[in-house]
């Protein structure tokens, strides 16, 4: 018999759709969150060394050197939120969705 992995959030029981849904909210949250990060260091060239990400559930610290990895990590969230949205809200071809842990 196979064990089963915990499941605080009740992810389990919710439908298909709404945990897609769920997904691409998240997504979107915490691509506003590498968006603003980017902003700051940008916007800043010389001073901020540090920024925060904060997005209501959990907070990261990134480095003006991490900058090459949010970028990247950007990108990835913005590809993954257009095959969401895709797949949720219609398009014209088939497509597999898998999530990009």
């Amino acid at each position: 018999m196979a064990m089963l992995l915990d499941d605080p959030n009740g992810v389990a029981d919710i439908g298909g759709r709404e945990f897609w849904l769920n997904t691409l909210r998240n997504d979107k949250v915490l691509l506003d969150g590498i968006n603003r990060a980017i902003v700051a260091f940008s916007q800043d060239a010389g001073g901020i060394a540090e920024y925060t990400i904060d997005t209501g559930q959990d907070r990261q610290t990134v480095k003006r050197t991490d900058l090459a990895s949010l970028y990247a990590r950007r990108d990835s969230l913005m590809d993954e939120i257009a095959r969401l949205e895709r797949e949720l809200f219609g398009g014209s071809r088939w497509h597999q969705v898998v999530p990009g842990y």
